[in-house]
């Protein structure tokens, strides 16, 4: 069987839209304010580096969030948005420039092959005989 490899791109102002989503729906809010800036950062793991206006003082903060947290923030957006990921397949994210990736690969079975023995191929279609 083969094997599957598909890359999700999204947007700052996709990954932005995906993370005020999540944080409507979840029972523990993410963010803590309006997102000023979103910028995602591959040291080793990825991670999405807010900064945010406080809800309350309205003073500029800095959050950080890992990259768990951002893979279902952007797993959630795709069901949401009937982007099909299926469940068996390996997940990971990356980044690209200024944008942020949801990798998604289905490994094959390999095939086991027993050795052939030599065949011997008529070029001749069936019924009909060669010419000699």
């Amino acid at each position: 069987m083969p094997s599957e490899f598909r890359q999700i791109l999204f947007s700052n102002k996709e990954l932005i839209d995906a993370l005020y989503e999540y944080d409507r729906a979840a029972q523990t809010k993410l963010l803590q304010g309006d997102i000023l800036s979103c910028t995602p950062v591959q040291e080793g793991k990825v991670a999405v580096r807010l900064q945010l206006t406080d809800m309350v003082s309205g003073e500029a903060k800095v959050a950080s969030l890992t990259s768990e947290m951002v893979a279902a923030v952007l797993l959630r957006y795709c069901i949401k948005h009937g982007i099909p990921i299926p469940r068996i397949a390996d997940k990971s994210i990356q980044v690209h420039d200024d944008l942020i990736s949801l990798d998604v690969r289905i490994k094959g079975r390999a095939m086991q092959t027993a050795p052939m023995a030599a065949a011997t191929v008529d070029p001749a279609p069936p019924g009909r005989k060669r010419d000699t």
